[in-house]
């Protein structure tokens, strides 16, 4: 018997009995919802960024290269580590975060598959 699939992309499957993704298989019928969710990467290169401009502002007696370096690898860090799109799936037995993404096309699509997914499943 043939499975309808419903949405497909490299390593990812949505059928209403299964959602595959790299390394995981999650049957549909312990699902019972599913939702997108943004994840905003930690403050902390930020604020390494910032003191290192704070400092050079204040020109505080500190070595100008160490303050360069510490913004160039505070910015960079935060860019990127970035926001990531998360597909969160719920069950009896809680959450898990099935997929996480920079391509929040990608997880709309695929929550919107999941949804159908359910819809179908009954």
């Amino acid at each position: 018997m043939d499975e309808q699939t419903i949405f497909s992309a490299g390593d990812i499957l949505v059928t209403p009995t299964r959602f595959k993704v790299p390394g995981q298989t999650y049957a549909m019928s312990g699902i019972t919802s599913v939702k997108s969710v943004t994840k905003r990467p930690t403050i902390g290169p930020l604020l390494l960024a910032a003191w290192g401009v704070i400092m050079i502002v204040a020109n505080q007696d500190a070595n100008a290269i160490a303050l360069a370096v510490a913004i160039i690898i505070g910015a960079a860090a935060w860019l990127f580590l970035g926001a990531k799109s998360v597909v969160a799936l719920s069950s009896a037995s809680g959450e898990v975060k099935a997929l996480v993404s920079r391509d929040t096309k990608l997880v709309d699509d695929i929550v919107e598959a999941l949804n159908e997914a359910i819809i179908k499943r009954g």
